[in-house]
C-alpha cells in the first residue's frame, strides 16, 4: 500500500485534486499528506518514469521499407 500511495502522489493531477480538496480533511491528515507529498517529490525520478528526450525516442521505420532495403536488383 505504501508504494501505491507514493506512485499515486507522483502524478501531478492527483496532487492538484488533493490541493483543491485538502481543506475538507482533518488537520492531522492534511499534515500527513503534506509530509508524504514533500517526501515523494524530494526523491529523484527513476529513469523508467522520466520523459525521454527527442534523441532517445526511436524513429519508426515502415516494415515495407525494411523489406525492400535487403533486396538487390
Amino acid at each position: 500500500m505504501k508504494h501505491f500511495l507514493n506512485d499515486f502522489l507522483c502524478r501531478e493531477n492527483v496532487r492538484t485534486a488533493r490541493d483543491l480538496s485538502k481543506n475538507t480533511y482533518d488537520t492531522d491528515f492534511q499534515l500527513f499528506m503534506d509530509r508524504k507529498i514533500a517526501t515523494v517529490l524530494s526523491r529523484p525520478v527513476p529513469a523508467v518514469l522520466a520523459k525521454p528526450t527527442i534523441a532517445q525516442v526511436p524513429i519508426a521505420v515502415p516494415v515495407a521499407a525494411l523489406a525492400s532495403a535487403g533486396e538487390t536488383r
